[in-house]
């Protein structure tokens, strides 16, 4: 996709300022502004010291000037396309207040033919921009439909104005991000009806980081989003029961065009349960903060999601992730479990904080299609690093031909020879990420990929990208640089294009970055 063709435009508004669309540019493009250096108009005469001191001449003793045209000179931008303008201004005009999709994720604004979640690009805040500029945002629809409204809303969003603004992108898919998260639970909350009432048939997209008083206000509505395909909902918490939430969310799961999905908050893994998510048509659905899960759970989101090709799920860090008083009732349910493939899964990343949950999660799931597993242990006082590999391992046997990434945080207990057991015979691996893996040795690491014991390069063969991260003991040895970049030991990695080795220590953070271009090695 041409990330040239996405932008979007913000317009805040506080208690004390009011501003409809009407007046967010000028009306006579004919009429000159005082903050356009390209319309500048006409001059008014320069007075002389002489007039300066004694006031100015009479009209017919004033020397003949010659006057100025109104119409500017000729300018360097009216030669450039509009689209080239627009990328320009993208790269200067930004929001501090944006926040956009984690990361991850995550690539460029939502497409129907694109697996990741949309990410909202940068807003460009008008009063930022001078009239030269708001002309040709004006009439460029593509600017239009990326809308992020900052709360609280007043009288200039008017459903009158909600629908200029749609009209304004010619039909095209909205992107439409809300935000109330700076102002307090108990004023009165960001009422988005008007808004959603007027947006409902063209909305692709939609990001709401509001209270649960703000999200309420969705199921007064009583209206349909038959186009919505990307949904995103965060939470803030304001001590309601998470059952208050449930008809709220159902308002967007009805969607039948609903295909990205992430919910984002501190609830229960109970209340997602009585959401009734729309698993059938779901290919990306993430999870985050759930603060207890049920292994079952997953199991009806890989029987159900026919079509789920990307799984993300995190929970914050509890020390009861598992309470005693149901754990035995847990082990049962799970004894009873029946083995589950899921085709089309092709990327799975979980953010845990008990290693232990590792084997609940995957030990009855076959993914032959996989192509990206991150696992990440939060820091915790849990170690399961035995049961963790093994687990890994029967995984690999029936999930791991086709991986490509392979991601894994903080399993303070693996050591190299163990993550080396993962890797063997692993031909698809491009990437591998180890981050704050106490025993995982750099140096002993690069040495069993690049010099395997029965001296064949069957170890990650296509291996392209490598990140080693932690409190690594051999990063303290300087010498370490000398012997990657050598020919001993670099080069013997034929497909390697990027090695990354972070030492992290109390006092001090040591990057080393090398990438290679064809036989020439960069250090930064």
């Amino acid at each position: 996709m041409d990330t040239s063709d996405e932008r979007s435009i913000t317009f805040i508004h506080s208690d004390n300022q009011s501003q409809n669309l009407s007046d967010s540019f000028p009306q006579d493009s004919d009429t000159p502004a005082l903050d356009d250096p390209f319309n500048s108009g006409s001059y008014a005469p320069r007075l002389s010291k002489h007039e300066r001191i004694n006031g100015p001449l009479p009209a017919s003793e004033r020397p003949v000037r010659a006057e100025r045209s109104s119409t500017p000179p000729p300018s360097i931008f009216d030669e450039i396309p509009n689209e080239i303008l627009l990328s320009i201004l993208e790269m200067v005009i930004y929001s501090d207040d944006f926040d956009p999709v984690p990361a991850v994720l995550e690539t460029s604004p939502p497409s129907t033919d694109s697996l990741r979640m949309a990410v909202f690009r940068p807003p460009t805040l008008l009063s930022q921009v001078c009239s030269r500029w708001r002309d040709l945002l004006l009439n460029v629809s593509k600017f239009w439909t990326n809308l992020h409204i900052v709360a609280p809303l007043d009288s200039a969003y008017s459903r009158l104005d909600m629908r200029e603004w749609a009209m304004r992108a010619c039909g095209q898919p909205l992107y439409l991000t809300f935000s109330d998260a700076d102002f307090p639970y108990d004023e009165v909350p960001l009422d988005i009806s008007n808004v959603i009432a007027s947006f409902n048939q063209d909305l692709d997209s939609i990001n709401l980081p509001l209270s649960v008083v703000a999200l309420a206000n969705v199921s007064k509505v009583g209206v349909t989003f038959p186009n919505l395909k990307f949904l995103k909902l965060d939470f803030l918490y304001d001590g309601r029961d998470d059952s208050l939430l449930s008809p709220e969310i159902s308002t967007f799961m009805s969607s039948p065009n609903l295909t990205h999905v992430i919910l984002s908050a501190s609830f229960a893994m109970d209340f997602l349960q009585d959401v009734q998510l729309p698993y059938e048509q779901l290919v990306d659905l993430r999870l985050r903060d759930v603060y207890t899960f049920s292994p079952l759970f997953f199991d009806t989101i890989y029987a159900k999601g026919a079509q789920l090709q990307i799984l993300h799920f995190s929970y914050p860090e509890y020390d009861a992730w598992m309470p005693p008083e149901i754990k035995a009732e847990y082990l049962e349910e799970l004894s009873r479990r029946s083995p589950i493939t899921s085709h089309t899964l092709v990327e799975l990343c979980l953010t845990i904080e008990a290693v232990a949950a590792v084997p609940l999660l995957l030990d009855n799931l076959t993914c032959p299609n996989l192509e990206r597993l991150d696992i990440c242990h939060t820091e915790g006082t849990e170690y399961a690093s035995r049961e963790f590999v093994d687990t890994l391992k029967r995984f690999q046997t029936r999930s791991m031909f086709s991986l490509q990434e392979l991601g894994l945080r903080g399993i303070n207990d693996l050591t190299t020879e163990e993550l080396v057991e993962i890797l063997d015979s692993n031909e698809t691996l491009r990437i591998l990420d180890v981050y704050l893996c106490e025993k995982v040795g750099i140096k002993e690491l690069l040495a069993k990929l690049v010099l395997p014991e029965n001296g064949t390069d069957d170890r990650a063969p296509n291996l392209q990208r490598l990140y080693l991260a932690g409190a690594f003991e051999s990063c303290k040895d300087e010498s370490i640089l000398d012997d990657v970049v050598s020919s001993r030991m670099y080069p013997l990695i034929p497909t390697l294009r990027y090695l990354s080795l972070e030492a992290i220590e109390a006092s001090e953070t040591k990057n080393y970055s090398f990438y290679r271009n064809g036989m020439c090695i960069w250090l930064s």
